[in-house]
């Protein structure tokens, strides 16, 4: 065992291994508070636009923190953004801070760079084509498409954005009633099987039929980092 005031002076590359000897490591990192936090640290640079403002320093900060976490050794991240609630914020808090988010992991500049210089492969979760289709905020499904295509060859870490994924009980359901109308069964060796199937081939989150917050055993037996937070509804 390390002494706790030596392992504070351990450089990120020793902490770093030591994270990773005993295997691949997942990290959920919803982020909240983020408007407070920028009126206490960084109002004098609101000027003339709050919300491109906020943006702005906010992504910053959001790929600095996950930058850490890949530099100690953490291999893949869970980042739930937001939920149904935005949808009734308000059109300017849904369009400026919600879907210019969603838009600007395709667009923005330092998202890109972060990307590429991590080499990270980015995901989505969650049911967001089903919250966002047909409505005026349809155009970032575009977005977040280009974003999945544009980093599907990188391997070194993985970042998972949470999207519209706050009705897990509803979406397990309709995985389940899905899968009996195609397999006339809802046994729990097929349901499986067929969640795995989609885990393994995209690289996509995974539903176990035991428990929302357990692993897939195919998971398990692969070792893959699958983690059952809400059904897997890749681009």
């Amino acid at each position: 065992m390390i002494p706790f005031e030596s392992f504070l002076q351990l450089p990120t590359s020793e902490v770093a291994a030591l994270i990773k000897a005993t295997g691949e490591k997942v990290c959920v990192f919803p982020v909240n508070g983020t408007r407070r936090w920028f009126l206490l640290e960084h109002a004098e640079e609101i000027k003339n636009d709050f919300f491109e403002a906020y943006m702005g320093v906010s992504i910053r900060n959001h790929i600095e923190l996950c930058a850490m976490l890949f530099d100690h050794g953490i291999d893949t991240i869970l980042a739930p953004v937001f939920g149904r609630e935005l949808m009734r914020r308000g059109d300017e808090y849904t369009r400026r801070v919600g879907i210019d988010g969603l838009v600007g992991t395709s667009t923005d500049r330092n998202y890109r760079d972060f990307f590429e210089q991590y080499h990270v492969r980015v995901r989505f979760y969650g049911d967001y084509r089903d919250v966002l289709t047909g409505t005026p905020y349809e155009y970032a499904l575009k977005s977040m498409y280009e974003v999945t295509e544009a980093t599907k060859q990188n391997t070194s870490v993985r970042l998972f954005f949470g999207v519209f994924a706050d009705e897990v009980t509803e979406t397990v359901s309709r995985l389940s009633v899905e899968h009996y109308v195609a397999q006339g069964s809802i046994n729990k060796p097929s349901f499986e099987n067929t969640m795995a199937k989609t885990c393994h081939q995209s690289a996509c989150l995974s539903v176990s039929i035991n428990s929302v917050s357990s692993i897939c055993r195919s998971c398990q037996r692969a070792k893959k980092p699958c983690i059952s937070l809400s059904a897997p509804r890749p681009i």
